[in-house]
């Protein structure tokens, strides 16, 4: 697209090209990240129902708690299919994600500015991803084994395909692919459901013929549909564990939040204070440099009597909505506001494009920029210190996993392993039990859920536990991942006479007698 909202570039095969490169360029960093940073306790359910659903068959909600739409299982399911690192593997997956989306990030910087030079043009191109990469929100977050980068990625990606202008090459195709995208990215992710408001709405406002626009909105939304078709199936096979997971959660988890004293950024007062110290100063440089530019632009349009780059204009209408997303979920996290990393620089990119060649003080706005992606660069660069280990496999934080897999295979070498992390038991080639595959999230809401609705959702609580048990008793149980509501399966361990021994550091591994 130009910054006007434009026909898309006529070299299609350059613009791949940029594309590419941009994702290699990227590539490494995001694996950095990847193989860098250790397990976190958010990772266990999407890992668990991966493995679950592709080693043992087992769908999401109708055999197991999953507290998200399902789309991450079946990429994971497809994915694991071909190898038992699972960690690894999904590490691998998030880290080509981010990488696809500075890809995306750089080639949109490439498209904008057709009239520069190859040097400046890749000068610009390069600044974007490097502000991209070196943005907290995105180190922060990118490389974990969770649903962040992909369904960011393919958020972005549709919205880089919608056919705004209705010009060739190809409209309709990219209509259908855009809206088969964001189907995908809402199956991914539910946050990213608001965006099919903005995205109609640049549909509608993009026709001249009120039939031409109808007809567009209704493919669009043909196509969500049709990405979608899948979750609708996961929702029917199990239909109380869905609403459970999708409605119900995270309505019973803001009551445990705050029956635990755990009131933090539950409100949307507490969210917008989060957003403003905990993300948007932070990434200053993003969020405020698009609002400095953005307020810039406005005044040069009111004393040029120019409109506003209406790819901009999309932008701005895009925001609000991608906020929702992010505001939604309680407590408020930083990686809930990933997503704002592309989409933000993509509108910096499209302000930066529309500055006129020799505006008064362009140099000057170019001059701080250039000073602003060093600034940014500089700061960044720690969190990427890992890319040193790169090529040595023994740094990887994978390569520690499969270690201590291998202790705990050979101190349990078969049977089911009782425990709030999941992850290590099945990268040992072990079982667990699929009602503990969300790790604690399922067991510490349980006290909260009523008895009917935790057997149809595949919950149990302590007062269940000694019943599940009672047919298939552990072959041992691995604590001291949450120390906090780890006191009943302590309890079940000594109560049996499971024998304690010393496993890693700081956790405890109970065998069976």
């Amino acid at each position: 697209m130009n910054a006007d909202g434009g026909a898309p570039v006529p070299s299609t095969a350059r613009l791949w090209a940029a594309f590419l490169i941009g994702t290699f360029i990227a590539l490494p960093f995001t694996l950095a990240l990847a193989l860098g940073i250790s397990l976190s306790h958010d990772e266990h359910q999407h890992l668990a129902a991966g493995v679950l659903f592709a080693k043992d068959g087992l769908l999401p909600y109708r055999d197991f708690p999953y507290f998200h739409v399902p789309y991450l299982v079946y990429a994971y399911g497809l994915l694991f299919q071909f190898t038992d690192q699972f960690f690894l593997a999904s590490r691998f997956f998030s880290a080509a994600c981010a990488a696809l989306t500075g890809g995306a990030v750089f080639a949109i910087a490439w498209r904008l500015f057709p009239a520069r030079s190859f040097p400046q043009r890749a000068a610009i191109a390069l600044s974007a991803l490097v502000l991209m990469l070196s943005a907290p929100v995105f180190f922060n977050t990118a490389g974990h084994s969770w649903n962040q980068e992909p369904s960011t990625l393919l958020a972005f990606l549709s919205f880089l395909c919608l056919p705004i202008a209705h010009q060739p090459p190809k409209p309709a195709l990219r209509l259908l692919a855009s809206g088969l995208l964001l189907g995908l990215a809402i199956g991914m992710r539910v946050t990213f459901a608001p965006l099919v408001l903005p995205f109609a709405v640049m549909l509608w406002l993009a026709g001249t013929p009120v039939k031409e626009r109808i007809r567009t909105v209704l493919i669009f939304g043909a196509a969500i549909a049709l990405a979608l078709l899948p979750v609708v199936w996961a929702c029917f096979a199990g239909l109380d564990g869905f609403v459970f997971g999708n409605i119900q959660f995270p309505k019973v988890n803001i009551e445990y939040r705050f029956a635990t004293g755990e009131p933090r950024t539950m409100t949307l007062l507490t969210k917008l204070r989060f957003l403003f110290k905990e993300v948007m100063r932070p990434n200053g440089i993003l969020f405020f440099g698009f609002i400095v530019m953005g307020l810039m632009a406005a005044y040069r349009a009111r004393t040029t009597h120019r409109a506003l780059p209406r790819l901009f204009v999309f932008f701005l209408l895009i925001l609000p909505f991608l906020l929702l997303g992010s505001l939604a979920p309680s407590p408020s996290m930083d990686h809930y506001y990933y997503p704002f990393a592309p989409f933000i620089l993509a509108g910096l990119l499209t302000l930066f494009a529309d500055i006129p060649s020799g505006a008064p003080k362009s140099r000057w706005t170019w001059g701080m920029a250039t000073a602003s992606v060093i600034a940014s660069a500089a700061f960044g660069a720690a969190s990427y210190d890992e890319i040193t280990h790169l090529f040595s496999p023994q740094q990887w934080s994978s390569k520690q996993m499969r270690l201590e897999a291998a202790e705990l295979r050979r101190l349990v070498p078969e049977g089911k392993v009782l425990t709030l992390a999941p992850t290590l038991p099945l990268e040992a080639g072990l079982k667990i039990y699929p009602e503990f595959a969300t790790g604690p999230f399922a067991w510490r809401v349980a006290p909260f859920v009523q008895k009917e609705l935790r057997a149809a959702s595949h919950i149990i609580g302590p007062e269940e536990l000694e019943a599940r048990l009672a047919k298939d008793p552990p072959a041992a149980l691995l604590l001291g991942y949450d120390k906090r509501w780890e006191g009943p399966l302590k309890n079940y361990a000594k109560a049996h006479r499971y024998r304690r021994i010393s496993f890693l550091e700081d956790r405890q591994l109970w065998l069976a007698p």
